[in-house]
């Protein structure tokens, strides 16, 4: 609220505005509690400097969603927030005399969820049927290719040699049509003179 002009109707006042990273949830559950990533990751550097042993890290801390690029589906996803409090000098209790002004980490918890086999067996037997889809692609390319260049090797081969067929020329026998014609009648049936294997017709 304090970096974002259209939120700034939301601090309470100036001086206690939360800076970038906190939330306040005093309305939501009637405490005071301010969520944040764990050890303030990604948070104001004064909420940092007020607390001995913390190191924030992205993979650790933050709060990720990872997606198949493909299908756009959630494989898997970590929801981590650290709950505080804010403590302060009260001259009331001896205790609590010198105490500073800080953001006190309480606790920190992790939600998170990955699909079984049975929801990315789908994902997978597609990137699979991808990979053969691919590879097939690839081998037909290469065999056309192979096969052009045996083409283009034979044809080069054979250039410039013509194979001739020698036509022979066959007489048929004095009388003796070459015209197929039909004999017979409906009784002792027809025969195809030119079908005819008998040597000494021709």
């Amino acid at each position: 609220m304090s970096k974002n002009a259209d939120e700034k109707c939301f601090c309470p006042t100036n001086d206690t505005c939360l800076k970038k990273g906190l939330m306040d949830l005093f309305k939501c559950i009637g405490v005071p509690i301010y969520v944040s990533l764990p050890h303030f990751y990604d948070s104001d550097e004064s909420y940092l400097r007020t607390v001995k042993g913390l190191n924030p890290n992205k993979e650790k801390h933050s709060i990720e969603i990872l997606f198949e690029h493909m299908t756009g589906g959630p494989v898997s996803a970590r929801k981590r927030l650290q709950f505080n409090m804010p403590i302060e000098p009260n001259s009331k209790v001896t205790l609590f005399n010198d105490l500073p002004n800080a953001i006190h980490p309480i606790f920190w918890v992790e939600e998170g969820v990955s699909l079984n086999n049975t929801f990315t067996k789908p994902i997978k037997d597609l990137f699979r049927i991808m990979k053969i889809v691919k590879i097939t692609k690839w081998l037909i390319l290469v065999a056309s290719l192979v096969g052009i260049v045996i083409a283009a090797y034979l044809m080069y081969k054979n250039t410039g040699n013509v194979d001739i067929t020698t036509a022979v020329k066959i007489k048929p026998k004095d009388f003796e049509s070459p015209i197929s014609r039909i004999n017979g009648d409906a009784k002792n049936g027809y025969v195809n003179s030119a079908m005819n294997n008998d040597s000494d017709k021709f």
